[in-house]
Parts: structure tokens; C-alpha cells; sequence
């Protein structure tokens, strides 16, 4: 849901005259239908909390998340991902030294969308993670 969407919402409402016009579950429930789409943490089972995910990046895949150009991340699902979870990616150049460094740049970006392997092309146990920036 856009924030288009939720001005129209509150505009309908506000236009209501009596509860009798209002959805059998009131304007509670759909005020909480709203905001769980707009915030991806509502929508983890409540015993899982979203998890930090420390790992390395090559230098230009690196560079195009800074930049904001990849939004995205493809990656073997060996660390169970889940929407809600916050990648922290440290730029790792394999050309530093005999097996590699990191550089010491690092940033985080917090997963919004998984699709997850067996359909669409995605081979089993990998998944594609749409990723969004996240202000500090």
C-alpha cells in the first residue's frame, strides 16, 4: 500500500457518519490491516526476531549497493533469510593479499522480498532478496 492509498483511506472515513457504515470489525482492525503492509517487521512470525546477517561482498557488487543502482542480492540459503532481516555487508577484495581482505567499508541494508528457489529460474537453496537502504 502506497501513501496515496492511506490518504484515500482516512478520507473515507472521514466522511462516515455512524458505526452502523463501518466494516463489522471496526476502524481499529482495518487501521492495523493497513500498517501491517506497510511494515515488513509485522509481517515475522512473532516468536522470530529479525536477524543480523555479517557477510562478505566483492568490491563491485559492493559499490553498486552504495550507489544504490543494486537492489537486490543473490545468495545460497544457508542462513535461513527472512523478510525483516538486515544484511551487513562488508566489502571483501579476493585481489588483497594471498587469500584476500576486507577493506573496511561496510553497509546495511534490510531484506523486503525473498523469492526462494525451486520456481522462477532460482535453483533450490538460493534465494534473490529485494533490499532497501535503512538510515543510521
Amino acid at each position: 500500500m502506497v501513501k496515496a492509498d492511506l490518504e484515500l483511506f482516512n478520507q473515507k472515513l472521514e466522511t462516515v457518519e455512524s458505526k452502523e457504515q463501518l466494516p463489522p470489525l471496526g476502524v481499529a482492525w482495518i487501521h492495523d490491516r493497513v500498517f501491517e503492509c506497510l511494515n515488513p517487521a509485522k509481517i515475522l512470525p512473532p516468536e522470530r526476531m529479525p536477524m543480523i546477517h555479517e557477510i562478505k561482498c566483492h568490491p563491485q557488487p559492493y559499490q553498486a549497493l552504495e550507489d544504490l543502482i543494486k537492489t537486490f542480492e543473490w545468495r545460497l540459503n544457508d542462513r535461513g533469510y527472512e523478510v525483516g532481516d538486515i544484511l551487513h555487508l562488508h566489502e571483501w577484495s579476493p585481489d588483497r593479499g594471498e587469500e584476500g581482505q576486507y577493506t573496511g567499508r561496510s553497509l546495511k541494508r534490510r531484506v523486503t522480498y525473498i523469492l526462494r528457489g525451486g520456481k522462477f529460474g532460482v535453483p533450490k537453496k538460493y534465494v534473490v532478496m529485494s533490499l532497501s537502504p535503512i538510515q543510521e
